[in-house]
């Protein structure tokens, strides 16, 4: 909550957590929490085209922009180390139909784990920016929602999770149009450095990784009388396997 009023406070559109007359935004309503926020306009992309991804990377330059000066500080909970402590779980499920899964992780988390950098530039990022979270109006971005994962880590990490969630198809790949767009819109108001860009492969990977350990912890674990329908690993297995064989993504 408060993120998104300091985010609010700099121009950038999301929800805005309104204060009651005690000026504070946390409420009791039946002993429980709750926030009243301001209203987004705007709806979910059903297909994504190259300009929507320019804004896209727009967005994520001015919004980094933004939090990378901020004293806000929140570790992110979803790194590396519970990476492996995920897959450790899932395989305690004894499903021996996700070995595949498995034994490409363990070999992909050794690599991580002698690759991962370290100094990067760092900001508080979204680290969930998928289609669901951004609200688009004719085209253009409307506003950003679900602040959950925020946290502090890599610029280049964020940008990772985007390039992931937004220039590949489950059916056809990778969307070079779509990446390229989205650097283009990045770059309109920032840039990355020599060691950002060097690290950008490995960032790709474990920004693969993340996605993959959690929906297949979701798909082992997926409660029957569940309403919500769990997302398919395979999708984010083919995009680390894209990174693995492409290592010089053009920048």
């Amino acid at each position: 909550m408060s993120l998104q009023k300091e985010l609010v406070a700099h121009g950038f559109d999301c929800p805005l957590p309104i204060e009651n007359n005690n000026g504070s935004i946390i409420n009791r309503i039946q002993n429980k929490s709750a926030v009243i926020i301001s209203f987004l306009e705007g709806k979910q992309l059903q297909s994504i085209l190259p300009s929507h991804c320019q804004e896209v990377g727009s967005m994520i330059a001015r919004f980094t922009n933004i939090t990378k000066t901020s004293k806000l500080k929140r570790k992110n909970g979803l790194n590396l180390e519970s990476w492996e402590a995920i897959v450790k779980k899932c395989k305690e499920s004894n499903d021996e139909s996700y070995d595949h899964y498995f034994n490409k992780l363990e070999h992909e988390l050794v690599f991580l784990k002698n690759n991962w950098p370290s100094n990067l530039p760092t900001a508080i990022i979204h680290a969930d920016l998928f289609q669901d979270n951004i609200f688009f109006i004719k085209d253009k971005i409307s506003g950003v929602i679900d602040f959950y994962f925020s946290c502090e880590d890599f610029i280049a990490y964020e940008l990772a999770l985007a390039i992931n969630a937004w220039c590949f198809d489950f059916k056809d790949g990778f969307q070079s149009k779509n990446y390229t767009s989205l650097m283009k819109g990045f770059k309109e108001y920032s840039s990355l450095d020599q060691s950002e860009k060097k690290s950008l492969n490995v960032l790709l990977r474990g920004a693969a990784v993340r996605i993959l350990v959690t929906r297949l912890h979701d798909m082992i674990y997926h409660p029957k009388d569940a309403l919500v329908i769990p997302k398919d690993p395979k999708e984010y297995l083919q995009i680390l396997e894209w990174h693995q064989e492409n290592p010089d993504i053009n920048l």
